[in-house]
């Protein structure tokens, strides 16, 4: 079967999970808890983009068409022109953010943010100066202010 994680092909789902991070069962004396939504860090997955590696960072959204469930895509790369390319990951991600990753700081988003040129929440284009210097765009620094 053809990895999605590697693209390359595995001769089990064990293979395939372990090839992802993924864990090999389920532990059912800890229960995975769905992450929020937001930005994730898990600073044990390494992502090559141009040419440098970067702590592997996720997007948990809920779905804009349907059901509005949480789903999660991970940063693949940087397209020739700055915009910030996307994998579709699933739920199936889930137990592994919760278990490794960390929830992406306001100091990590601004980094973030500076180093692409873009929101680091939703991924647009910064123009105001005030949310350049953040690295965050203005509603998505009000959404990230709600809950502190």
């Amino acid at each position: 079967m053809i990895c999605g994680h590697c693209k390359n092909s595995h001769s089990t789902v064990a293979e395939v999970r372990a090839c992802a991070g993924l864990p090999s069962a389920r532990n059912p004396e800890k229960p995975c808890v769905t992450p929020t939504e937001g930005m994730w860090v898990i600073n044990s997955q390494m992502v090559n983009i141009n040419g440098k590696e970067f702590p592997a960072v996720y997007k948990i959204q809920k779905a804009h068409h349907g059901s509005g469930t949480l789903y999660a895509k991970r940063l693949a790369d940087v397209d020739c022109d700055g915009r910030l390319i996307w994998e579709y990951c699933g739920r199936q991600i889930f137990p592994v953010i919760s278990e490794r990753g960390t929830k992406m700081t306001i100091e990590q988003a601004a980094e973030f943010g500076q180093l692409y040129g873009r929101c680091a929440r939703c991924g647009r284009i910064l123009t105001n100066e005030l949310s350049i210097e953040r690295a965050i765009g203005p509603v998505c620094y009000a959404k990230l202010m709600e809950g502190r």
